[in-house]
């Protein structure tokens, strides 16, 4: 039997931890306080660096990969410092023309979507987590706002700075 892991947050953290999860035989199962169909209009682009392309890479599957490479706007050629007065000093080249190895600007709504494809099955939204308690040696309980609960092996705080999980 695998290990059934709660994740606390179904943003970007919670997501790739649950893909990566998965991808190691792990049984994840992710709560988003939020409702299922999130408001993309003030979503704002964020840029993953190559050691953060990297490690997503590792937890994707070929094919969302792919939409992710598509996704992403044009990596940048490098990083230019100028004077106060835009006066061109230095452009240090980005040093890899490998995929996999280059930065990745996104739009955060649009990875999250990425990596909420195929995981339809693991991840439950408007469960706010409130706590948890240790119910055994070997288990874990989450309570819900809405009066539900989860049990699992393990659990893990993705939830944000306010996280209910971290603050218990």
């Amino acid at each position: 039997m695998a290990l059934r892991v709660l994740i606390a947050g179904g943003g970007l953290g919670g997501l790739t931890l649950a893909r990566g999860q998965r991808q190691a035989g792990l049984e994840p199962f992710v709560f988003e306080r939020g409702p299922a169909e999130a408001d993309l209009s003030n979503s704002y682009r964020i840029h993953l660096d190559a050691t953060g392309s990297s490690a997503l890479h590792a937890c994707l599957p070929a094919s969302l990969w792919q939409q992710f490479e598509a996704h992403s706007a044009a990596p940048p050629l490098g990083l230019a410092f100028a004077t106060e007065h835009l006066v061109p000093l230095v452009f240090v080249a980005e040093p890899t023309d490998v995929p996999i190895h280059q930065s990745h600007p996104i739009s955060r709504s649009g990875l999250r979507q990425l990596l909420l494809t195929g995981l339809e099955d693991v991840v439950a939204f408007d469960k706010r987590v409130v706590g948890f308690e240790h119910v055994s040696s070997a288990a874990v309980e989450i309570r819900f706002a809405d009066g539900s609960s989860a049990r699992g092996d393990v659990l893990v705080g993705a939830d944000g700075s306010a996280s209910a999980v971290r603050k218990q």
